[in-house]
């Protein structure tokens, strides 16, 4: 049985439509409202400043580091990304000629969380000289406001879905080792 491609463009705009409802503000549509909205959805309180928010970036070696991890250990699970159109991309945004750096910037943080959530705790103190659960806070408070700036919750364009999946996916496996951890 196959369906008509028509369902699903149609299912795609009901399933878009009722998440803006759930989230747009009618009365305040003006970017700051938008930004208290994406940032309360994901728990925050305050932004963090532009200063704060680049000094949260790895090393280039480091994040050379943590993106062929994240296709060696944690690519295969998700299956969400392709190595090299990815290589190509990360290449144009590291030259400042990506078209959507702020969305990309978003994927970027949301890699390097999930990557380093995946790590042993030795591995990360051995490469990144500091604690895991320092490092994964930083990461995981950057992929927020990088999640926050590109206002996710409105959101069409596939790196900012691909954050929102990968950030999505950090929360889950925190919840499930949590558990894992409770019992």
């Amino acid at each position: 049985m196959s369906v008509h491609p028509d369902v699903y463009i149609a299912l795609k705009d009901i399933q878009v439509e009722d998440l803006r409802q759930l989230f747009d503000d009618p009365v305040a549509e003006n970017d700051a409202s938008s930004q208290w909205i994406s940032m309360s959805i994901l728990g925050m309180s305050s932004p963090l400043s532009g200063s704060e928010f680049g000094l949260a970036h790895p090393s280039l070696e480091e994040s050379n580091m943590l993106c062929k991890y994240f296709f060696e250990t944690v690519n295969p699970f998700t299956r969400a990304l392709h190595s090299s159109l990815f290589a190509r991309e990360l290449g144009m945004y590291r030259r400042g000629t990506f078209h959507l750096p702020h969305e990309f910037e978003a994927l970027l943080f949301s890699i390097y969380t999930l990557t380093v959530n995946s790590l042993r705790a030795e591995v990360v103190e051995r490469t990144f000289s500091t604690s895991k659960d320092e490092l994964l806070s930083r990461l995981k408070l950057s992929t927020q406001y990088a999640l926050t700036r590109i206002h996710f919750h409105k959101t069409e364009k596939v790196h900012g879905l691909g954050a929102l999946l990968h950030y999505l996916v950090i929360n889950l496996y925190t919840m499930y080792l949590a558990a894992a951890n409770f019992l």
